[in-house]
Order: C-alpha cells, then structure tokens, then sequence
C-alpha cells in the first residue's frame, strides 16, 4: 500500500468524523443548557443544598465556554482534522467532569427519588451524547466515563446494598455503551473507508476510459489520415496501369 494515499484516506475519514460530531454542536451545547438549569432548579427544590448552586454556575461557565470557543466549520482544511478531533475531545471531557461532581453532592442525602432521578438523568445523557460521539472514540470516552465514574464511585461510597446494586448496574452500562460505541465507531469508519476508496477506483476508471476513448480517436484520426494519403499513389498507380493497357492495344 501507499503510505501516502492510506494517510490521505485517514486524513478524509476524519474530517467525516469532525463533521459529524460537529453538525449537532451548538444545538446540543443550548439544550444542555437549558436541561441543567431545569435539572439544577428540580434538585435544588428538593436538597435545598447550597453547594448545588456553586455546581450548577460551575456548569453553566463550562457550557458557556463550550458555546463560544471557536468551533470546526466546513471551510476548515482536512490537515487541520486531527486538531479539531482533539478540541471537542476536550471539551466534553470537561463538561463530563464537572458533572462528575453532582453525584457526590446528591447521593449522600439517602433521598433514594433524587438518586434514581439522577442515575435517570445520566443514563440518558450518555446514551444520548454516545450516538452523536461514535465517530470520535476520545470524545465517546471523555464524555462518558467521568459522570458515570462519579455517579458509580458516589453509589459505591455508601455501602449499603441498594447503593451497591445501583452502582453495579451503572458500571454495567458503562461497559455496555463503551462497547456498543466502539463497535459503531469501527463500523462507520470502515463505510467510510470503503465509500472514499470506492470513489478513488472510479475516479481511476474514469481516467482509464478517458485514455481509452482518446486512444481510439487517436487510432480512428491516424487510420484516416493513413488511408487518405495511401488512396492518392494507389489512385494514380491504378491510372498509370490504365494507360499501359492502352499503349499495349
């Protein structure tokens, strides 16, 4: 194989990527927003925890910044791919962080409603956010693992059954959308693969019917132009050969 034209193949392959995760970008960031507040409001009503406040502001900063850093766009040349691969990558990962903490804050109030509201709310957000971060395995882990990490380590600190459960079904999970993402990120890069690959080899047979079809014309122009100019001495050899015959009468 071709170093070059397999590291030009990656290189589209992961612009896909980029542009996939990206076409939801600033939609999600906004409803992620708008669900934190809400989310923050129904939890704060119910714990009337000061710390939730400095949680849910911390949030709200994090996705405030996500919204307004500079974001990949069509325009943005394929070399710069991997860059942006690597940002959004980032910033999940922070985002996930910082609701990371919520757990902790939540699960030690023994308020069981609370706690299954909150496992509720964080097994939607990654089964959510996974399906739109498949194309990027880095953001799939960033965005997935430090909530629900927090969300099992905070389960597991209690050590009474119920919570032991609860923390074993959510690693569970863990596992199981970490294994269906990867799955799904193998699949979407080997369609593309062979959808860019697929293109190239048309884009060859093309040239090659192009080659041929100029090769014919040429072929057709010389065979032409080869029986204009042999016609001319046959011609005249056809008369000289006349004019004999009628000499020798």
């Amino acid at each position: 194989n071709d170093p070059s034209a397999d590291h030009a193949l990656g290189q589209r392959v992961l612009r896909e990527h980029v542009a996939s995760v990206y076409s939801t970008y600033g939609v999600s960031t906004l409803t992620h927003m708008a669900f934190v507040v809400v989310f923050g409001s129904i939890i704060y009503s119910q714990l009337k925890d000061p710390s939730l406040l400095f949680w849910l502001a911390g949030l709200l900063m994090a996705d405030i910044y996500v919204f307004f850093t500079p974001r990949w766009t069509p325009s943005r040349p394929v070399r710069e791919s991997a860059y942006w691969a690597r940002k959004i990558s980032r910033v999940v990962t922070l985002v996930s962080m910082v609701t990371a903490v919520v757990p902790w804050l939540i699960v030690p109030h023994n308020n069981l409603p609370m706690t299954s509201l909150l496992m509720a709310v964080i097994v939607g957000s990654c089964a959510r956010a996974a399906q739109s971060l498949w194309p990027l395995k880095p953001a799939l882990f960033g965005y997935t693992m430090p909530m629900s990490l927090g969300m099992i380590t905070a389960l597991a600190w209690q050590g009474d059954g119920l919570h032991l459960f609860l923390a074993a079904a959510g690693a569970a999970y863990l596992l199981l959308t970490l294994y269906a993402g990867i799955g799904q990120h193998k699949l979407l890069t080997e369609s593309l693969m062979l959808r860019f690959e697929n293109e190239a080899l048309a884009a060859r047979l093309g040239e090659q019917i192009a080659a041929t079809e100029r090769a014919s014309e040429e072929k057709t122009r010389f065979l032409g132009t080869a029986s204009h100019d042999l016609r001319q001495p046959l011609h005249a050899i056809a008369l000289f050969g006349a004019a004999l015959e009628n000499e020798l009468r």
